[in-house]
């Protein structure tokens, strides 16, 4: 479908599209303005293998105003599952999920009806996000499954890598009492966001089953819907919605606001649901047919198309009401338009305290793309039309101070280049001289960061300039680039962001960042735990750990991350503190060489391992040859940040 096509098809203004439940009724309204017949099929269950599973039958829809179809069926419909049937003029039919959904059961491949107030956990209605003064704004990454993942972290086995291991505030390390994991140590930590990785449900882990693999989440599949591996029950798609609420509603009782990482620039498959209600429309398109991939994982979204800008901001707009989410970091912003990316932000605007949601993204894209009608993208050239409220990740802040990413020797400020000196002045002030090319409107745009989830950590970044064989080993010239490096981005403009730690880092590392400035505790280890592997952190420091903890308790650390350095964190981190103190989730202990996953076609290797696939290691298990630290091939497309 090309432009002129797409341009001919009818906007649907409404904001009911979905499955809209009452009690005594359910209405069911599809935009399908393509398609020449549709059904409703309705099932007792998410999956065929479940023991009450049941076909309710089919029943046809009526076409309706602005392209749509419609049913409404009487009764309480909720808890129910469906699909939608539909024939295309050229003989060619489709069975699909709802994609404007709400909920779905496992597998994500059958959308449920939902009843919104009975999927709420105890005092959501007196939820409020936090009030955050924009000058104290940090953000800290994380990924759900990693969080609370490790055995030690005093979160019953059943919530671990689930959404409900945020909701215990007072864990800590084996039950011991003292060194606090989990949320209970978050809350000390001194940022004031936490950023996770997608939460919404994608398409890679098999939910039906405990083992069903682990991903970071860049492969959305259904975009309003939770994870269901991250749901104490996937079946039942009510218990996600509920338990996701229940994560954002502990993390907000502890004072902190939630970000929620979006991936509006691509779907995973070709024929996700949206394509299959209106094939041709939902992907960009080259003038040969074939679907764009600026994304470096393919099938781009036309976000410069009515109804799917439309979906977009709907979409954003339910998880910020749903859920109270307090931020949004888009994947790969440049894959979307400016005029996307500022109806969104005039739309959580428009909501109550909205302003204060935080809305950034990274602008740079993976690829070449095809966008229509004179369509600017989000990237910092064009900052100009941009929202001076829409931030940006600063390569050009990570590069002069650390080197390029895509060069493993390549050195910055910090580690040997000091021909760098100058554009570290101009980060600190955020750029706003235009020595690169680019002018934010406010210090406020820039998001001000040395390592994130695509490339190397600062750590193994430090290491290889300087030529390091061993990543794992203490060297004092490396921590004190280290410090420098905190040094000069947490107390300058801008808000600032670092990678998550995802437990590993800390598992080697007991000692964190509590306390006063340079206090030093006595008899303190320098050696890095026996057997574990090079982990994934921002602002990684050997600081050892206490003679007096056993081996397992050494290795046995968990989570957290640090994504962001607020600037209470910088006197620490620059002073060289090493406090006692403990995250709880270990996930991870390294990223290993991309590989296709388990039952992914292979036709679609090529593209999708340039994100990289991390498993989970035992941490009481020993280094094996095949564990490697993440390398520049092993990159989210153009993750660490093309410049443009």
């Amino acid at each position: 479908m090309n432009e002129t096509q797409a341009s001919q098809l009818p906007v649907y203004a409404g904001n009911d599209l979905g499955a809209v439940w009452r009690s005594s009724a359910t209405a069911f309204r599809l935009w399908a303005p393509t398609a020449c017949s549709a059904a409703l099929h309705r099932f007792a269950t998410g999956t065929d293998a479940e023991p009450e599973a049941a076909d309710l039958g089919t029943l046809a829809m009526q076409r309706s105003e602005g392209g749509t179809w419609y049913l409404e069926l009487a009764g309480d419909l909720a808890g129910q599952y469906y699909q939608y049937e539909l024939q295309f003029q050229d003989g060619t039919s489709t069975v699909t999920a709802d994609p404007y959904a709400h909920a779905a059961g496992a597998g994500g491949t059958r959308s449920m009806v939902l009843n919104q107030a009975a999927a709420v956990p105890d005092g959501w209605q007196k939820d409020e996000r936090p009030a955050i003064p924009a000058h104290a704004r940090s953000v800290w990454e994380v990924h759900v499954a990693d969080f609370s993942a490790d055995g030690h972290s005093g979160v019953k086995p059943e919530w671990r890598g689930k959404f409900m291991g945020f909701t215990p505030d007072d864990t800590t390390l084996d039950n011991d009492g003292e060194h606090p994991t989990c949320l209970n140590y978050l809350k000390n930590l001194g940022i004031s966001h936490v950023q996770l990785q997608p939460i919404y449900d994608y398409a890679t882990v098999d939910e039906s089953r405990p083992d069903g693999g682990y991903n970071w989440g860049y492969d959305p599949q259904n975009y309003n819907v939770p994870e269901g591996s991250f749901a104490t029950d996937p079946f039942h798609g009510e218990v996600r919605v509920r338990e996701c609420r229940a994560m954002v509603q502990a993390l907000h009782s502890a004072g902190l606001g939630v970000v929620m990482d979006v991936v509006y620039n691509h779907t995973y498959y070709s024929n996700s649901w949206l394509e299959r209600t209106v094939p041709g429309y939902w992907n960009r398109r080259w003038p040969n047919g074939m679907m764009t991939n600026g994304s470096g994982c393919g099938c781009d979204l036309a976000s410069e198309r009515p109804m799917v800008r439309k979906y977009v901001v709907e979409s954003v707009l339910y998880w910020a009401t749903a859920y109270h989410i307090d931020g949004f970091r888009f994947d790969l912003m440049a894959l979307e338009d400016v005029d996307t990316m500022n109806a969104i932000r005039a739309a959580l605007d428009s909501l109550p305290g909205g302003e204060s949601i935080l809305l950034y993204g990274e602008p740079w894209m993976g690829g070449g793309t095809n966008l229509e009608g004179g369509a600017r993208p989000a990237d910092k050239r064009a900052l100009d039309a941009l929202h001076e409220r829409i931030g940006f990740f600063c390569d050009d802040t990570r590069d002069c101070i650390k080197g390029n990413v895509f060069d493993a020797a390549n050195a910055g400020y910090v580690n040997g280049a000091p021909q760098h000196g100058y554009d570290v002045l101009h980060s600190i002030s955020a750029w706003r001289s235009g020595a690169h090319g680019f002018w934010p409107k406010r210090a406020g745009q820039v998001v001000q960061y040395v390592s994130a989830h695509d490339n190397y950590t600062l750590w193994d970044k430090l290491a290889a300039v300087g030529r390091r064989g061993d990543y794992d080993c203490p060297d004092a010239d490396l921590l004190a680039q280290n410090r420098m490096t905190a040094g000069i981005y947490l107390p300058g403009s801008a808000l600032y962001a670092g990678r998550r730690g995802v437990g590993p880092h800390q598992a080697r590392r007991p000692q964190q960042l509590q306390g006063a400035a340079g206090h030093e505790p006595v008899g303190l280890d320098p050696r890095p735990p026996p057997g574990v592997c090079r982990a994934d952190g921002v602002l990684p420091r050997h600081a050892g750990h206490p003679p007096r903890l056993s081996a397992a308790e050494r290795r046995g650390r968990g989570a957290g991350a640090v994504y962001s350095g607020a600037a209470g964190l910088a006197h620490r981190l620059c002073a060289g503190e090493r406090r006692h103190g403990h995250g709880g989730s270990a996930g991870r202990l390294l990223q290993p060489r991309a590989h296709p996953p388990v039952g992914q076609p292979a036709s679609r290797y090529l593209a999708q391992s340039k994100r990289r696939r991390p498993r989970r290691c035992d941490p009481l298990r020993p280094l094996l040859p095949g564990c490697v630290g993440a390398g520049p091939d092993e990159r989210d497309g153009a993750g660490g940040g093309v410049k443009v």
